[in-house]
């Protein structure tokens, strides 16, 4: 299938690293492999990238990615499911947005909100919209990339001005 093919392409750029030293952009590939895995059923080894690219990024330089690794750490839990994984994948999304608006990091907070206002919409919660409104709201361009586009819908969908 295609998500097995494309995961091993992944794997093996990942392995031609010089000595497996964190460069960019491999702590965020990391990032990236995990959620590619968990969606072909490899959760182990999604559990292992992903902690492997929070904990390089918390150590090393590549702290500017650590809002998508949370948030992808949060979509990973809830492709994997059981009973925590709302409740975790929640935290971390939350903790994506808090990360990201101290970076001053708008699209990695943009990406935050909207996870977090399709994990409402799952869980009938719409309180994570407001947050959505806001950080849609501070850009001034751009409207038409996918993340933004994404925004609107949701925004729209749900009965607020986008």
């Amino acid at each position: 299938n295609e998500m097995s093919t494309g995961l091993s392409v992944v794997q093996s750029a990942l392995a031609k690293f010089p000595g497996g030293k964190f460069t960019f952009p491999h702590t965020w590939v990391l990032g990236e492999l995990a959620l590619a895995q968990v969606k072909c059923g490899e959760f182990g080894a999604s559990r292992m990238a992903i902690d492997q690219a929070i904990k390089s990024a918390e150590m090393d330089e590549e702290g500017w990615c650590l809002p998508e690794l949370y948030r992808l750490k949060g979509e990973c839990l809830l492709v994997e499911g059981g009973p925590e994984s709302l409740a975790a994948a929640r935290r971390l999304f939350l903790r994506s947005v808090d990360v990201a608006q101290q970076q001053k990091a708008l699209s990695w907070e943009l990406r935050a909100a909207i996870s977090l206002a399709k994990l409402g919409k799952r869980s009938g919660e719409d309180g994570h919209l407001a947050r959505l409104a806001i950080a849609q709201g501070q850009f001034t361009e751009g409207f038409h990339t996918a993340d933004l586009c994404e925004a609107r819908e949701l925004l729209i969908d749900n009965g607020r001005s986008a």
